[in-house]
């Protein structure tokens, strides 16, 4: 018997296909996120290789003078190169990422969610005016920060998700609240 002070109990119900609809969109922001992380790693192994270059050349590798050259040039090389053919088209596919899944939770819970970008310049873009464009705008640090972020967003999530199918398997029904 119910005393004064309990709530009745009741039980969400949720539909075979909202549960499907729910997991499959789960599934998709977790994809996006993991696309987000690769981009983001391309973003960082043109530093890193080139900090890598530069620790090689200054601390050595332990092998032989010619040995160490060949591997700071290549390391460097390959940090430059990485950096000026892949870093522009790295934060532009961060970007539509980010506005991709700012479109899906929009469409999603019903609340639109705005993203404001800077009109690219007029003409042809050289790579220094693509890479400034980029980089002056705040839209597109907020989508790094975002994409840095959302992992630890996304196991927050998993944990809470766990913590709940944990609660919902360990009550037994049949017992009162307390």
């Amino acid at each position: 018997m119910p005393t004064a002070t309990s709530l009745p109990r009741s039980r969400m119900r949720f539909t075979l296909g909202e549960c499907l609809a729910a997991t499959v969109r789960g599934m998709a922001l977790a994809a996006l996120m993991a696309a987000g992380l690769g981009l983001l790693l391309v973003i960082l192994a043109p530093v890193l290789l080139t900090a890598l270059g530069a620790g090689i050349l200054i601390v050595g590798n332990g092998g032989p003078r010619d040995q160490r050259m060949l591997l700071v040039l290549l390391a460097v090389g390959t940090g430059l190169g990485l950096a000026r053919f892949a870093l522009p088209a790295a934060l532009l596919g961060i970007r539509w990422l980010a506005r991709l899944t700012r479109q899906l939770a929009g469409d999603w819970c019903g609340v639109p969610v705005a993203g404001r970008y800077a009109p690219p310049p007029e003409g042809r873009l050289t790579f220094t005016g693509r890479l400034r464009w980029l980089a002056t705008d705040p839209a597109t640090w907020r989508d790094l920060r975002w994409t840095v972020a959302n992992p630890f967003a996304c196991v927050l999530a998993m944990a809470s998700a766990t913590i709940i199918g944990i609660g919902l398997i360990g009550c037994d029904p049949r017992s009162g609240p307390g």
